[in-house]
Parts: structure tokens; sequence; C-alpha cells
């Protein structure tokens, strides 16, 4: 039964009870023998019959909260629709002729006059923050690719509205890497479907409570780039 309906039938239920019992303590009307002791019901008495009132008003014009109710139907419907999607994708990235990969290797001469060209600084008051270094934003990058069989651009939609993540239209939205499969979602939808669920839509793993509490949140025009890096790299 839906709790919202029973609570405002209960109400009604005991606000006709109270409106009967105030009409016998008006009129002096004995109730089981029993004669009231009021000739006029009391504060406490005409509150409660007030509040009974204002709830079931409450509950009728109340709307619906925004979001929807995520059932089983809907999460079976929704895995259905990533194994549709994940299966046409395996078969168009085998059908297309498979290109070598070239591994960059930075020359070790570069690194070691660069080395070499350091000189000892000076002590400052002030620390400034130490740059990331090229080999340090790669692997940076590469810990965001989603896990995948056979890498496709289809893994970089959002397991939730299937797009692909876009900058400015999504600015200030922010994505979440899901830490099992690392495939993306937008923040606010993340956020709605832990609400209902704790588990991946995407690889149906656990996410640990920490995690869903406190997401990991990375900007929209930092992760666009993630996939042009990828898209340059797997010749997606």
């Amino acid at each position: 039964m839906n709790a919202r309906k029973f609570s405002i039938g209960f109400s009604i239920f005991i606000l006709i009870l109270n409106m009967i019992f105030l009409i016998l303590i008006l009129e002096e009307e004995p109730i089981f023998t029993y004669r009231p002791i009021f000739q006029y019901p009391d504060l406490i008495f005409l509150f409660i019959t007030i509040f009974l009132v204002i709830i079931p008003i409450y509950g009728v014009l109340k709307k619906e909260p925004s979001i929807s109710d995520i059932t089983p139907e809907a999460i079976a419907t929704r895995r259905d629709r990533v194994r549709s999607i994940e299966s046409a994708a395996s078969r168009s990235s085998q059908s297309r002729p498979s290109r070598p990969t070239q591994r960059y290797i930075e020359p070790r001469s570069k690194t070691t006059s660069q080395r070499t060209k350091r000189k000892p600084q000076t002590k400052k008051k002030t620390k400034s923050k130490r740059k990331p270094s090229k080999d340090e934003i790669i692997k940076k990058i590469r810990s965001m690719k989603p896990k995948a069989g056979i890498l496709n651009l289809e893994d970089f939609k959002c397991i939730f509205c299937f797009n692909l993540p876009q900058y400015p239209q999504d600015k200030g939205r922010g994505i979440v890497l899901c830490p099992n499969c690392k495939h993306p979602a937008h923040a606010d939808e993340f956020r709605d479907w832990q609400r209902h669920s704790n588990l991946c839509s995407r690889c149906d793993a656990e996410i640990p409570y920490s995690f869903r509490t406190n997401p990991k949140i990375i900007p929209v025009k930092s992760y666009v780039k993630v996939i042009e890096y990828f898209k340059k790299k797997e010749n997606l």
C-alpha cells in the first residue's frame, strides 16, 4: 500500500472521530453511558483537529518529487540498453581494420640534459606549487581509461544519458568515474542513481559507501581533454 495514501486516509478517519466527539461534547450527549465533563472543547483538542485538517490538505496538494522512482524494471531495461550498445560497438570495432599503436618513449638524452641545466635555486619565503611533469599527466589520464575489451568512443558516454560529455554545454555538472569499471557519469545523475541503488549501472559492482557519500568529481573540461587524448591514441 502507498504510505502517502494510507497516512491521508488515516488522518481523515481520526478527523471524523474528532468531529463526532466535538458534536457530542457541544450537544452534551452521553457516550456509552458516560457524560462529557466539558461543555466546550479544550485547546489541545482544537489543535489536534486543526493539525488533522492540515495533513490531508498538504498530502493532496504536495507535488511529487522531480526524481522519478527507479523500479527494478527500469534498471533492467537500462542494463539491456547498455548491453545492446556494447555489442554494437564491439561488432563495429571488430569489422574495422586494426592499426598498430605507436608507443611514445621520451628520449633519455633530453631528460639528462634538463637535469644538467638545472641550477640550484635559492631559498624563497613562499614555496611555489610544483607543476606536474608530462609523464605524470599521461599516467593520470590513463588511469581514467574505461575498462573495455576493445576501447570504443561509446565507452566515454555517460552511463545514464548515453551522451558524450561536452564543454561548455555541460559546464558545472562534473564527471564521476565508477571506481571499478571507470565508465563516466554526470555527477548530478550519479547522485540521483545512488539514492536508489548502491550498484554501478554499467558493471553491477557495489560502490563503496565512502565513494557514494563523497565521490571524486572531475571537471567536464578536463574529461573532454581525456577523450580527445584517447581518440588520437587509440584511433577512435
